[in-house]
Order: C-alpha cells, then sequence, then structure tokens
C-alpha cells in the first residue's frame, strides 16, 4: 500500500502536468522564482538559480525549442506513459487511457478539448492533472497506482538524462521521486 498523501502534493503534481503540457513561459518562471518554490526546486536542479534571475527573450526562445525537442520530437522523452511501462504500447496505452477515463468519470471532470482534445489520455501531463485532481480525496491512492506509478521514475530518469533546462531537469527529479513518495516539499 502506498503511503498516505495530502492536498498539499497537488500544486506539484499540476507544475509537472503543466511543464509537460505547455512550454515554458514567463508566468511560470515567475511561480519559480518565489523563495517557498525555489527552494524546493533549486537543489534539484543546479544552475537553476541562474536560469530563472536571467530569464529573458533568448531564454525563452531556447525554453520553446527544448519543449519541442523534448516532448513533440520522437527522438525526445515521449510524453506516452504506455511508452515507460513493460508491455506493448498499443495495449498498454489502452488500459492506461481506459482507466484514465474511468477516474476522469469518477471526479467529474472532462478533457479541455481546447488543450487536451488532441492528446492521447495516457499522456503524462493528463494523468498528473488527474492525479492533482485526485489529491486528498478517496480515489487518490487507486490514481496514483494505476495511472502514476508505474511510469513516473522512468520517465523522470529520462527527461533528466536529455533535458537542457534546470527546469525539466528539477521536474525530472521530482518524477523520480514519485515511486518513493519522497516529495521534497515543506510540510
Amino acid at each position: 500500500m502506498l503511503p498516505s498523501s495530502s492536498a498539499k502534493h497537488a500544486p506539484i503534481y499540476r507544475f509537472l502536468a503543466r511543464l509537460v503540457l505547455t512550454e515554458i513561459d514567463e508566468a511560470l518562471i515567475a511561480a519559480i522564482a518565489t523563495p517557498a518554490v525555489l527552494s524546493l526546486l533549486a537543489p534539484l536542479a543546479p544552475g537553476l538559480r541562474e536560469y530563472v534571475r536571467h530569464y529573458d527573450s533568448e531564454a525563452h526562445e531556447a525554453a520553446a525549442e527544448e519543449f519541442t525537442r523534448l516532448f513533440v520530437l520522437p527522438s525526445g522523452v515521449s510524453p506516452r506513459a504506455a511508452r515507460w511501462i513493460e508491455g506493448e504500447l498499443a495495449t498498454v496505452g489502452a488500459l492506461l487511457s481506459q482507466r484514465a477515463h474511468h477516474h476522469l468519470l469518477q471526479l467529474g471532470r472532462e478533457i479541455d478539448s481546447t488543450v487536451a482534445g488532441k492528446l492521447p489520455l495516457d499522456h503524462v501531463g493528463l494523468l498528473l492533472d488527474l492525479a492533482a485532481a485526485s489529491m486528498g480525496g478517496p480515489t487518490e491512492q487507486v490514481v496514483l497506482r494505476e495511472l502514476v506509478l508505474p511510469w513516473a521514475e522512468r520517465f523522470g530518469a529520462a527527461l533528466c538524462q536529455q533535458a537542457n533546462s534546470p527546469v525539466y531537469i528539477a521536474a525530472g527529479a521530482l518524477l523520480q521521486h514519485l515511486p518513493t513518495r519522497t516529495l521534497p516539499l515543506a510540510t
């Protein structure tokens, strides 16, 4: 059985989901630059403090290119959770998608078609967002066990290995902590 969690972890899951679903922008950098967030993330990624401090239009363009390289191009870090779980991609993807749909219905949520309408239901960003929505609720442990923990550590390790941006490196490090539930969060 997984250790119990709480709603206080929901923001970190939303942060991780956002990084895989959309490019880094100035609003995200501003949120990371807050002392509470920066103190949590900086130990996970060398150079994060400097990156945030010197973020400018050139860094923004590089971040957009890195998002594409990591999550859109085939040679990057596939955002399909099924890719990071043992088994045949189509079979595992279908099972994850079925489970995600079930949990979406249980939580009374629908996929925002303007953002995710064309994404597979086993997209890691969607699964992380679903996990965030379940935090503190009766389905939290099942959602984590079925939809996040099977792929998080391997995906996080690949992200750390392929990323250049300290923001993505910190995200990868956080994802590697999820299976043990030792999130480096303030209490």
